[in-house]
């Protein structure tokens, strides 16, 4: 399991921002990485605190699997793959398997929180 070095994160202040970005094509396109906009007010709650631990957890440690990062994180399993699962979807993380999200056609947690 890694980061993905190929996702891009854009924040913008609203969906307006959003839907101008993507039908006005401004920072869409960039070098073949895949986009996630996320809403300023979203940010909390797709990177809480224990996501940004379990990230750098991932970073540091990308051959464990959820139970050992759950162990390093002093987390239970259940809560750590459910979160491994939430930023896999996203293609924050990636463990080699094909990401579900095409690159080059950008979306917004909008419609996921």
């Amino acid at each position: 399991m890694r980061l993905n070095a190929n996702l891009t994160i854009k924040i913008v202040d609203n969906f307006d921002e959003f839907k101008r970005a993507v039908i006005g094509k401004t920072g869409v396109e960039e070098s073949g990485k895949t986009m996630l906009y996320v809403e300023q007010n979203k940010m909390g709650a797709l990177f809480s605190e224990e996501r940004i631990r379990l990230l750098r957890a991932i970073n540091s440690h990308p051959e464990d699997g959820a139970v050992k990062l759950a162990g390093l994180l002093g987390r239970k399993q259940e809560a750590v793959s459910r979160d491994l699962a939430v930023l896999r979807g996203l293609g924050i993380i990636t463990d080699g398997m094909p990401i579900n999200i095409p690159s080059k056609k950008p979306f917004s947690l909008n419609i996921l929180f």
